[in-house]
Formats: structure tokens, C-alpha cells, sequence
């Protein structure tokens, strides 16, 4: 079945502890922004995540000093990898369906995602390496394993020197993403290519009036996309390109969050420090 939906999030109180309160009046944009591949397209609240490749580099450390914590103990730590970044972006498909090579054959199916190879035939880990990795052994081979196991070791290790994340701030970044998706949507510049995307369609011969509609759609929640289905997805991506409204959506999208990063600026700045910290640390482990 489709499983990617795209939703409209509820309104978050995020900013009810800040002076300036809920933002209301829509942002200024002087020009929009030119987007030719929305896969390596980024937004300004990106940066206080961590990006896939990012994320790479830090589990590649990670496995890293996993390994050498359990070889301390006479042990083989053998590290489950998955698959590779390359196939991953951040807002590839924010703004629904946009690449007409894919949905000619998967509509608005998600394109399958191969298993590594790597880890297919590789042996489960054993419940001695899983007790040391872990911390559920305390003690191994007349050794004491670290709080928190080789895990927590290795957290301390790429964590060090990072700032702390305030608790009623953890999920602040996830919080505005969110709510730049679902403002964004309700601004009337969106509304506006909505409108023109929905004419488009309809002299298709579809009826919808968003393109969360199109996407949602009941008739396509199946195992298999049908032609129906692949009609309405080559459609879909035909009237955003003849609309531009991916560049006009991501362009107001910019906008509401840069005015969050205005507001919010002191608070999300731990973010980008902890990853930049979390990175330099991950540099410094060197595989043998």
C-alpha cells in the first residue's frame, strides 16, 4: 500500500514560551527560489539536524569504537549496516511526488529500497557480545564492562565536549519543521498554486483539489499501484512542473522558517553545536 501520507500538522504551542508569540502575518519573499533537484534541496531549520550523509560519518565511528570495546573483552563485534545514505535526502519528497521516472511504474507507491547486501548471510550477534554492547553484563572475562555497555561508551565519546539539549527542547526542531509544513500550506501563496495545480489536473481529467489529496487517496491504498493510479502520478508531477509548485511552496516554506529562526535562534543553536561537535569527535576515531 502507499505509505508515505502526507498530513497536515496540527498547530504546536512551541512558541507560546517566546515574547513574540504565534506568527501570524505571512513573510515577505523577494524572489523565489530556483530548485533543480529537489532531492539536494535544503532547508534553513536543516542544519540543526543532522543530514544523512552526517549520519553516515557518525555510525561509521560508532561502529568503529563499538568494535574496539568488545575486542577488549575477546570479543567480535560484527556491525549490522544498512543501506547507504546515497539513497536517502531530506525533503526529496516533502512536497509529495515530483520525479516522473519513478511514479510511471510506482505511482504513489514508495520506490523499493533494496536490503544491503552486506547484510545478508552475516551471523546474529551472540547474547555475550549483545550483554558487553548493551550493559546488561556488568562484568565479562574478569572485565567490567562500561555504564551503559560499549554502547553508552561510544555515545560518551562522540557526545564529549557537546552542549546539553534543554529536555523541553528536544524535539524543537522536529516541532517547527512541522510547523512551517502545515503554515506553509495554509499561506495564500501556496493556496494560490494549489488552485492552478488543481485547474491543471482537472483538464486532465482529475479531480483533486491539493496534491495531498492526490496522494491520500483511498483508491490508491493497494499492494500494487494501479493505472489509474500511475495516470493520476504522471499527472500530479506534469502540473506541479507546469505550475512551478515546488519552488513556490519551498520558497514560502523558507521563509516561515527563517522567521523561526529569528525568534527561536538562541534555543536551536545547541543543535548545530552538538553536531558539530558529534562530527569532530567522529574524525578523530580512525579505523585501523
Amino acid at each position: 500500500m502507499a505509505v508515505v501520507v502526507l498530513t497536515v500538522p496540527v498547530a504546536s504551542s512551541v512558541g507560546c514560551s517566546d515574547s513574540g508569540g504565534a506568527l501570524r502575518r505571512e513573510p515577505e519573499i523577494s524572489s523565489l527560489l530556483t530548485i533543480p533537484d529537489i532531492h539536494s534541496f535544503v532547508l534553513p531549520l536543516d542544519k540543526y539536524s543532522m543530514n544523512p550523509e552526517q549520519w553516515r560519518i557518525l555510525q561509521k565511528a560508532r561502529r568503529e569504537l563499538l568494535g574496539r570495546c568488545v575486542g577488549r573483552f575477546g570479543l567480535k563485534f560484527i556491525p549490522q549496516q544498512g543501506v547507504g545514505s546515497s539513497r536517502i535526502t531530506q525533503n526529496g519528497d516533502r512536497y509529495g511526488i515530483s520525479r516522473a521516472d519513478v511514479v510511471s511504474t510506482h505511482g504513489y507507491h514508495p520506490a523499493e529500497i533494496p536490503q544491503a547486501q552486506s547484510v545478508q548471510g552475516i551471523p546474529q550477534a551472540t547474547p555475550d557480545v549483545d550483554g558487553v554492547v548493551q550493559g546488561t553484563l556488568k562484568s565479562f572475562g574478569g572485565k567490567l564492562v562500561p555504564e551503559g555497555g560499549c554502547s553508552g561508551e561510544a555515545d560518551r565519546i562522540l557526545g564529549h565536549g557537546a552542549p546539553e539539549v534543554p529536555s523541553g527542547d528536544k524535539n524543537l526542531v522536529r516541532e517547527l519543521s512541522l510547523r512551517s509544513f502545515g503554515e506553509s500550506q495554509g499561506d495564500s501563496r501556496v493556496r494560490a498554486v494549489f488552485k492552478s495545480w488543481s485547474d491543471c489536473m482537472r483538464s486532465r481529467g482529475f479531480e483533486y483539489d491539493n496534491p495531498r489529496e492526490a496522494n491520500n487517496d483511498r483508491a490508491f491504498q493497494s499492494d500494487k499501484p494501479s493505472e489509474r493510479e500511475m495516470a493520476v502520478a504522471m499527472a500530479d508531477v506534469k502540473c506541479k512542473s507546469e505550475t512551478n509548485l515546488i519552488a513556490i511552496w519551498a520558497t514560502v516554506e523558507t521563509a516561515y522558517q527563517e522567521q523561526y529562526i529569528v525568534t527561536y535562534g538562541h534555543r536551536l543553536q545547541v543543535f548545530e553545536q552538538s553536531i558539530d561537535t558529534a562530527l569532530r569527535n567522529a574524525a578523530g576515531v580512525r579505523a585501523p
